[in-house]
C-alpha cells in the first residue's frame, strides 16, 4: 500500500510538472522535488528514499529534453530544490 501511495504520489507531481512546463529540465525537477518536499509527509519522502531517492524518480519519470541526463539535469534540479529547502528554514 505504502508503494502504491508513493507511486501515485510522484506520477502526480510528475503530471503536474510536464502540463505546467512541458518537458524536464532541471528547473522542473526543482520544482517537483520542492513541491514534494513541502506538501508530502516525512514518511513518504523517507519511502521514496530521501529527496535524492525521490528526485531520481521524477527524473526516471518524465519526458526529458532530449540532451538531458543524471549529470545536467537531475544533479542541478535536486541541488536546487535543497539548496531552496535550506534557505527557507
Amino acid at each position: 500500500e505504502i508503494r502504491e501511495m508513493l507511486l501515485s504520489f510522484i506520477n502526480d507531481l510528475v503530471d503536474c510538472r510536464v502540463n505546467n512546463l512541458g518537458r524536464a529540465t532541471s528547473a522542473v525537477i526543482a520544482r517537483a522535488v520542492q513541491r514534494a518536499l513541502d506538501q508530502a509527509p516525512a514518511w513518504l519522502i523517507r519511502a521514496a528514499g530521501g529527496p535524492t531517492g525521490l528526485a531520481e524518480k521524477i527524473f526516471r519519470g518524465l519526458t526529458l529534453e532530449e540532451a538531458a541526463n543524471a549529470g545536467n539535469t537531475l544533479k542541478p534540479g535536486l541541488d536546487a530544490a535543497l539548496k531552496r529547502r535550506s534557505g527557507a528554514a
